[in-house]
């Protein structure tokens, strides 16, 4: 990617961004979003542990096509086919939150 080349080749030079995107003529202010976008995008993948023994059940031996998340706190979660995007992601992120203050009641 075009992109995180650029990134990476502006922090190994030692210069600003302002004075990196001069030299390469691009925009600063590019340059900084998509610093921002691919440090987020490190932030959203995390490494998966394949489990020996564990297996994707298929319709064809009777069941639906799931994958079983195991999350830390001895949490699951099954995703099966057809699940909504955007729904497991807002679930994840409200799983990993830092848990906060219980609100007082009055």
């Amino acid at each position: 990617m075009r992109w995180r080349k650029l990134v990476e080749q502006q922090r190994a030079s030692g210069l600003s961004v302002s004075v990196f995107s001069r030299q390469h003529g691009i925009a600063a202010s590019s340059l900084f979003a998509w610093r921002r976008r691919l440090a987020r995008g490190a932030e959203v993948f995390t490494p998966v542990k394949v489990v020996g023994g564990s297996k994707l059940h298929s319709a064809s031996e009777g069941g639906d096509a799931a994958i079983e998340l195991r999350l830390p706190g001895r949490r699951r979660l099954m995703v099966r086919r057809g699940f909504d995007r955007q729904l497991l992601l807002d679930l994840l992120g409200a799983l990993e939150a830092k848990p906060s203050m219980p609100e007082s009641r009055t």
